[in-house]
C-alpha cells in the first residue's frame, strides 16, 4: 500500500453513525507447523524499565528483551515473532525471521543466555507463573548448557547492567516467582492490508477503534437512495455481504473501498447534514473515490480523501448528534473515531460471481438469491464459515460452498 508522507488539513465528520499494550490474558500457545503457522509475541511481565518487553532475536543470534515493534510491515516485526511446536518433552520455539529454534548457550561472559540455532533445539516446559495473577507463564528449559548448574532452567529477562542488555537468560527455580520470569503469549495479527487483484479477491470487515463502537463493523445500507447517507455501523453478521469490503488500487495509487453486496464504493465527496459532512456512495470506482491509508499503530489506520475543494479530510465515525471532532495531524488518533481496523474474512479466486466458470466440475447458476445446480436434484449449500443453509430459501448476498456429486464449488450470490 502507498501511504502519505504527511497529513494535510482538517476534518471529515463521516459515517452517520484493536496493540501498544498487549492484552494481559492467559493464553497457552497453540502449536503449529511451518505450513500453517500461528505466530506469537512472547512478552515478559517485568518491572521498571524491563516491563512489557518481548523476546527478540538479534543479529548475533542471541535473544533479548526489546520494546514491541508496532508496524504494519511484517519484515520489521519478524524477529519478535515465535511459532510453537510440540516436542517430546514439551514445546519448541521457532523464530519467524530466521526460521531457527530457540536454544540454550553460555555467552562469552559466562551468563547463561538464550540463542537460536539450526541444530539440537531445546525442549521447554510451560506452567502457570506465580507472578501476573494467573495471566502469565513460566518457561523452563528441559536441559541446561554443558557445565551449567542443573537448577538453572527458568527463562528470565536480565537487567541492563554490564553486558547483559536485557538478555533472555536462565536462572534457578528460586526466581520462578519473579516478574522477569513471567511471560505471556499474545497471538500476532497481520496488520498489513492487501489489494484485490486479477488472481485473488480479499474481503475485509472494517471496524472503528472508538470504544463506543466496540464490536461494530461498517455496513452499507442498501435501502438508502443513491447518493444518500448509505453507511452505518452494525453488529457483525457472518453472512452479511453488506459488511464485506475489498480494497482496490486506483491508477493514482489511492485505495477504493468496494462493497461486496452492491459493488458500490465509498465516495470522498460529502454532503452537509447539519453539523456533519456525510460520506456518500458511488456506483463505480471513478474519480472521487480514492482514499489514502496511514498506519498509526495498534493495528489501526486513518483513512484520508481529498475532495473537489482541494481539502484533504479524514473519515471519522461520530455519534448521531453533537459537534464532530477536529482532526489535528499532531494528535495520536489511536482508539478514536478517526482510527479503523481491518479484519480479513475471506480470500477467494477472483471472478467468482454468479455462475461458476465453464470448466467447473458443477454447472451452477444463481437467480434472485437462489442457487441452482444443473443435473443435480440434491445438493448441499454451506456458508463460507461452514454453516449449512436451506437451498430452498432466498440467500443473502455472499460467498457459498455448493456440494454435489462429490464435488464442491465456491459461488457468489449477489
Amino acid at each position: 500500500m502507498k501511504y502519505p508522507k504527511s497529513y494535510h488539513t482538517m476534518i471529515l465528520s463521516a459515517l452517520c453513525l484493536l496493540i501498544s499494550t498487549l492484552p494481559a490474558q492467559a493464553q497457552k500457545p497453540q502449536t503449529s507447523t511451518a505450513e500453517n503457522p500461528v505466530w506469537y509475541h512472547i512478552q515478559v511481565l517485568g518491572d521498571g524499565d524491563r516491563t512489557g518487553r518481548v523476546m527478540t532475536e538479534l543479529t548475533d543470534g542471541g535473544v533479548y528483551g526489546r520494546t514491541l515493534i508496532d508496524s504494519d510491515n511484517t519484515a520489521e516485526t519478524a524477529a519478535q515473532l515465535w511459532r510453537v511446536e510440540t516436542a517430546e518433552n514439551g514445546y519448541r520455539f521457532v523464530n519467524r525471521k530466521s526460521g531457527r529454534y530457540l536454544n540454550v548457550r553460555y555467552d562469552e561472559n559466562r551468563n547463561i543466555g538464550m540463542a537460536v540455532t539450526d541444530r539440537q533445539p531445546c525442549d521447554f516446559r510451560i506452567s502457570e507463573a506465580a507472578a501476573g495473577g494467573g495471566s502469565y507463564f513460566n518457561i523452563a528449559a528441559f536441559r541446561t548448557p554443558s557445565g551449567a548448574d542443573p537448577s538453572e532452567t527458568y527463562l528470565h529477562q536480565a537487567n541492563s547492567g554490564g553486558s547483559r542488555d536485557y538478555v533472555i537468560m536462565m536462572v534457578g527455580n528460586d526466581y520462578s516467582g519473579s516478574e522477569n520470569s513471567a511471560f505471556h503469549f499474545v497471538e500476532f495479527e497481520e496488520n498489513r492490508l492487501a489489494y484485490s487483484d486479477g488472481e485473488t479477491t480479499r474481503w475485509y470487515r472494517i471496524y472503528n477503534a472508538d470504544a463506543r463502537l466496540d464490536g461494530l463493523c461498517l455496513q452499507q445500507n442498501t435501502q438508502a437512495a443513491a447518493g444518500g447517507a448509505s453507511f452505518f455501523f452494525a453488529g457483525e453478521q457472518s453472512d452479511n455481504a453488506r459488511q464485506e469490503w475489498k480494497l482496490v488500487e486506483n491508477e493514482d495509487g489511492t485505495t477504493g473501498f468496494v462493497n461486496c453486496a452492491t459493488g458500490d464504493v465509498i465516495n470522498t465527496e460529502t454532503r452537509t447534514n447539519g453539523l456533519l459532512n456525510i460520506v456518500q456512495s458511488a456506483v463505480a470506482a471513478t474519480a472521487g473515490t480514492g482514499w489514502t491509508l496511514a498506519y498509526i499503530g495498534k493495528g489501526q489506520y486513518t483513512i484520508a480523501g481529498t475532495e473537489s475543494d482541494g481539502i484533504t479530510r479524514y473519515l471519522n465515525a461520530t455519534e448521531e448528534t453533537g459537534e464532530p471532532d477536529t482532526f489535528l495531524p499532531s494528535d495520536n488518533h489511536q482508539g478514536t473515531g478517526f482510527a479503523f481496523r481491518f479484519k480479513l474474512t475471506a480470500e477467494v479466486p477472483t471472478g467468482i460471481s454468479g455462475p461458476a466458470p465453464a470448466n467447473a466440475p458443477l454447472k451452477i447458476r444463481t437467480e434472485n438469491g437462489k442457487i441452482y445446480v444443473e443435473s443435480h436434484s440434491r445438493f448441499a449449500i454451506h456458508t463460507a464459515s461452514g454453516l449449512l443453509v436451506n437451498g430452498n430459501d432466498r440467500l443473502p448476498s455472499g460467498i457459498y460452498l455448493v456440494s454435489a456429486g462429490g464435488e464442491t464449488v465456491k459461488v457468489y450470490v449477489r
